[in-house]
């Protein structure tokens, strides 16, 4: 019997039919028939030789009981998620967490070791019992110690949208080019601590792309890699919006790019405004997408996996280009692209939750504006928000891998301080609108876009703070 046993699943591709990719794709929820759950079926299969999921650390909240949905391996090659009650568990400390039948119920605060088995197979896993209280610092007055750079002057007085720290000390900014909405410029500095400053010598155009919410950065031995939602579509304010696709792109400062003009392109079916977030360390991607019934939905793929997909051919929805600023004539196409088509992965996870138009109240998850996620161990960190001169305002919210509240929604304190902000030279306005959220060396970062038009002639500034992470 093979008992072998990975951190992370990878998994195997779902044999369908070229002509049949279209049809699944127009039907898909934010939970897809092809992944739905199913029990450990060793007569069909033959016996599990590996067990896997997202990340070898499990979270969930004491009193509540977590259901992970795990992924197998059998013996004939296939693969398939299996229910949390069809699986044996063993916890290592009984006073902090308990199996049941439905899956592991947290009892109190504290971690212990739980071992998952199907058939021979095993995996172990740490299981951290939290209180829900906030563990990130996020509650606490802003202060110097919480600047990790302040007053970046970009490459046109507009907002970031996002940000992404690199392994080397870069800082790559995200934001949309002024009135040109077309173009999305990818800056890459370094931290500033100390007075306004003007950087914008390394910048990268994304033409066409989309909107930009979210967007992450992958270091390789040729070079870092913008990952990024592509073939975006123009609205009728001539905004761009709607991404199909996922493009990976070299950067290299001083160039424009197209979608067309993109190698790797990652697809989920007929989605649009889909954007990426990389857990590169457990070889993670996560891909957020707006569901059905104003739902939210991020699906978790492993990384490794989705870049040795083959191309395949695919014909996206129409988009719309050009125009308005732009040097090109209006069109409107339905593009052919060769893709990595996810659909032939088995995911390794599926996270829903309601999105801005289900939420009834500032109380809720999702009722502020979404300004970035992301994935590290485990733990995914969704920021929301909005900046305003008469008070800003921003919420995190941290959830394991499969949609659970670990921390609950908790206010950012820095983005509501007008007298810090001020003091401390970031804006006199107060206003700090919430733009990316990353997880980097232990440590949660938020980033800001400041405004100030009493003594800054109305500049937008890129600002990231930083904060301790303890889990």
């Amino acid at each position: 019997m093979n008992n072998k046993v990975f951190k992370i699943y990878r998994s195997r591709r779902i044999c369908i039919p070229a002509a049949s990719l279209l049809v699944l794709a127009s039907s898909f929820s934010c939970k897809e028939a092809m992944y739905e759950s199913i029990p450990y079926s060793p007569q069909e299969r033959g016996e599990a030789v590996s067990i896997g999921a997202p990340s070898d650390a499990l979270w969930i909240k004491a009193g509540e009981t977590l259901r992970p949905t795990l992924v197998l391996e059998y013996e004939n090659g296939e693969t398939a998620k299996v229910l949390a009650s069809d699986i044996g568990w063993s916890i290592g400390d009984p006073s902090v967490a308990v199996g049941e039948a439905a899956g592991i119920k947290g009892l109190v605060p504290g971690t212990t070791m739980v071992k998952a088995a199907a058939g021979e197979s095993s995996a172990d896993f740490t299981l951290t019992v939290k209180d829900g209280k906030s563990t990130t610092g996020i509650t606490a007055a802003l202060t110097e110690e919480h600047i990790y750079s302040k007053g970046h002057y970009l490459d046109r007085n507009s907002v970031i949208q996002g940000f992404d720290i690199t392994g080397k000390g870069d800082l790559y900014y995200m934001q949309i080019a002024g009135s040109d909405y077309h173009n999305l410029a990818v800056i890459r500095t370094k931290p500033n601590k100390g007075d306004y400053i003007t950087d914008n010598s390394n910048v990268m155009y994304f033409k066409y792309f989309g909107h930009g919410t979210n967007f992450a950065v992958e270091e390789a031995a040729d070079g870092d890699y913008i990952w990024i939602g592509s073939y975006g579509s123009k609205n009728s304010s001539g905004e761009y919006w709607n991404s199909q696709t996922i493009a990976r792109v070299k950067y290299e400062p001083g160039k424009t790019v197209t979608p067309d003009m993109c190698d790797t392109h990652f697809y989920i079916g007929a989605r649009k405004e889909i954007h990426p977030a990389l857990d590169v360390e457990n070889d993670v991607l996560a891909v957020y997408y707006p569901g059905e019934n104003a739902s939210r939905c991020v699906r978790l793929y492993s990384l490794s996996d989705a870049m040795a997909l083959p191309p395949t051919a695919v014909t996206l929805q129409s988009v719309s280009y050009g125009g308005n600023a732009s040097s090109d004539p209006e069109m409107s196409v339905s593009p052919e692209v060769n893709v990595k088509d996810l659909r032939m992965l088995t995911s390794l996870s599926e996270i829903s939750f309601q999105g801005q138009a289900a939420a009834t109240g500032p109380d809720e998850i999702s009722y502020y504006d979404w300004q970035g996620f992301d994935l590290s161990d485990g733990l995914l960190y969704w920021l929301e928000g909005e900046g305003s001169t008469s008070g800003s305002l921003a919420y995190l919210t941290v959830m394991d891998c499969y949609g659970n509240t670990i921390e609950d929604r908790t206010a950012v304190a820095a983005a509501s301080d007008k007298t810090a902000v001020a003091s401390l030279g970031i804006t006199s306005t107060g206003f700090m609108e919430a733009e990316g959220v990353k997880v980097h060396n232990g440590h949660l970062y938020i980033g800001f876009a400041s405004r100030d038009a009493v003594n800054d002639k109305d500049r937008r500034r890129a600002n990231v703070l930083l904060y301790d992470q303890v889990k």
